[in-house]
Formats: structure tokens, sequence, C-alpha cells
């Protein structure tokens, strides 16, 4: 096997790979606003305790929801990325090994 061939085999794999990885981190985009139903704990808080520890609970929920949205928003534009870059690679050395 040459060299090309194998490169384009452990590229395959990694596309694979990164297939996979995009349609999980797009299922998780979608579900990111399914977490806002943890800011309706807010004021069951708030009422149990008191008004500091309800508004404290809401900071808290939306640091995890927005820290989760960036985290997330920016590993699928990396994987998105990477996937694109995966596919050149596989089309140029596909190219470069049809030629004599």
């Amino acid at each position: 096997m040459s060299d090309d061939a194998e490169r384009i085999e452990r590229w395959e794999k990694r596309i694979t790979f990164l297939e996979g990885e995009c349609a999980i981190l797009e299922r998780n985009w979608a579900r990111i606003p399914k977490h806002f139903w943890l800011a309706l704990a807010a004021p069951v808080v708030g009422i149990a305790w008191n008004a500091l520890a309800g508004a404290l609970t809401l900071l808290t929920v939306l640091s995890y929801i927005g820290t989760l949205t960036w985290l997330t928003g920016v590993r699928r534009k990396e994987a998105a990325w990477e996937l694109e870059t995966a596919r050149e690679q596989v089309a140029t050395l596909r190219r470069r090994s049809e030629l004599p």
C-alpha cells in the first residue's frame, strides 16, 4: 500500500469520527433551550429560603446555560472546520495519486 493510500485511509477514518462528533454536537446544540427549565428553580428556592438564594440560583443557572452554549458553539465550529479540512486533504491526496 502506498503512502498516499495509507494517508487517505487515515483521513477517511478521521472523517467518519468527525461526522459522528458533528451529529452529537448538533443534537446537544438543539437541547440547550431545554436547560432554561432549570431557571424555574429560582423562585422555588427564593420562596423556600430567601430572595438572595433565589437570585443566586438564577445567576448560577444562567451562567451554566451561557457556558454550555459557548462551549458547544465553539466545538461545533471547530469540528465543522476540521471536517472540511479533512475532506479537502482526501481530495488533494486522491488527485495527487492519480497523477502519473
